[in-house]
């Protein structure tokens, strides 16, 4: 006869089994969920859960900067690091720069300021096609709001695999944009300028087409300030606020003149607008001064000139001080001025979205200081083409040849439609 207890030993399972068959439960469960993620409706409902659990903690195990790097050799918070004089811009010599003022007065382009017509106090587009953005989607969305004022028959999931093919893509710069409106929607066309001010925008309105704009944005502390765009509707001068389609917040939202052209400023203020293709002629003299682009560039260095000078540690107009210098050829003089924004203090994530940065440090030899603001970039997102496509020619102009090619790579991994990388690899890869 058995020993009972022996026999209750061979009946119940050991702590390892048992241990054993709680492992394969997960892993079947985990094998289950993963099957079902891969489920497009599933994945699509899922999606931004999951990115947002992932920056959670991403956050937690490395917490994000304050700010940009300050300059090599330069101490966090040094805003008398360099001392930048406005230049003599000689690239559109028809042009010429207004001297800087004493004035301590408003920013031009906040102040309404009387036009050569006099406008309607105020103006409203009819619009009933608001979309809420998915994950990192504002441009997206903001453009099919934009396209479908039009008659577009699409939404932000027709625009987005071109525009952003990696979903976890942080921006989609204007250019972008408009190669997408200009190349693969038909009968529209778009077009952007810097240098905006308030006229302008209510000006486009009465004239019928909506703006967008590209501006800074805080939904709250904890997740700082980023990059945002917003549709333009209408407007109300006598409650001084445009009316918005955020994809972000909802339709029809007030935002006031004053916080408008505050967030506004961060990115050179610059403005975007969706047009029929026989309209063309007809917003340009809606446009009026903004019209030619290299007036635009002129008109938005000016304004950076006296907002540096009015306020000498506003980050944000030295970093417009230098964007517009880049767009001249003027890198010495932009790379002091971006210098100077960083000593100030400029948010970590400003160069997910506006890259001159690169090209004036780059264009000047600066090849580490290019490295150092790409690494610490792509250790806050590390899907960011432009930083891997600026690293890869730091890194090749350093005779890292291997890094180099790899970083371009990896760039056109995350962005096929990226041509300047593909170019870049081409090239590299002939020259052995």
């Amino acid at each position: 006869m058995l020993d009972p207890y022996l026999s209750r030993r061979r009946r119940s399972p050991s702590i390892l089994a048992r241990f054993g068959c709680l492992l394969l439960g997960f892993g079947l469960l985990g094998i289950t969920a993963a099957g079902l993620y891969r489920v497009p409706a599933v994945n699509d409902a899922l999606f931004w859960r999951v990115e947002v659990l992932k920056s959670q903690i991403r956050e937690r195990i490395n917490p994000h900067p304050a700010n940009l790097p300050t300059p090599i050799g330069v101490p966090a918070g040094d805003a008398s690091v360099v001392e930048v004089l406005a230049p003599t811009v000689t690239t559109a010599p028809s042009v010429t720069l207004a001297p800087l003022p004493t004035s301590s007065g408003p920013s031009p382009a906040a102040t309404l300021r009387p036009t050569a017509e006099p406008l309607p106090v105020s103006a409203s587009l009819y619009f009933n096609t608001h979309e809420y953005q998915r994950w990192n989607n504002c441009g997206p969305a903001t453009l099919s709001m934009g396209l479908r004022y039009w008659g577009w028959q699409g939404t932000q999931q027709d625009a987005a695999p071109w525009l952003k093919p990696d979903r976890n893509d942080k921006n989609v710069g204007p250019a972008e944009l408009q190669a997408y409106v200009n190349s693969r929607v038909d009968s529209l066309q778009l077009l952007y300028r810097v240098g905006g001010d308030l006229n302008v925008l209510r000006r486009l309105i009465v004239g019928g087409y909506p703006v967008i704009v590209e501006k800074g944005f805080q939904p709250d502390e904890e997740k700082g300030w980023m990059g945002h765009y917003l549709l333009l509707t209408g407007y109300d001068d006598v409650n001084p606020a445009f009316s918005t389609q955020d994809s972000f917040r909802g339709s029809n939202i007030p935002v006031s003149y004053t916080e408008l052209d505050a967030e506004w400023q961060a990115f050179n203020r610059i403005f975007i607008v969706v047009y029929r293709e026989g309209d063309r002629e007809k917003v340009l003299r809606l446009l009026g001064d903004l019209a030619d682009q290299s007036r635009s560039n002129h008109l938005a260095l000016q304004t950076a000139q006296r907002e540096s000078a009015r306020d000498p540690g506003d980050a944000f107009a030295w970093h417009n001080l230098g964007v517009s210098l880049s767009h001249f050829g003027e890198y010495s003089s932009a790379a002091e001025a971006f210098d100077q924004a960083r000593a100030i203090g400029l948010p970590w994530r400003m160069l997910w979205y506006q890259t001159e940065m690169y090209t004036a440090y780059f264009s000047v030899g600066r090849y580490a200081e290019v490295m150092n603001l790409a690494g610490a970039t792509l250790e806050t997102a590390s899907n960011l083409e432009e930083s891997y496509y600026w690293r890869a020619r730091a890194r090749h102009a350093l005779g890292d040849v291997e890094g180099a090619l790899s970083d371009m790579t990896q760039a056109l991994q995350y962005n096929p439609n990226f041509e300047a990388a593909g170019q870049a690899l081409q090239q590299m890869q002939s020259e052995g």
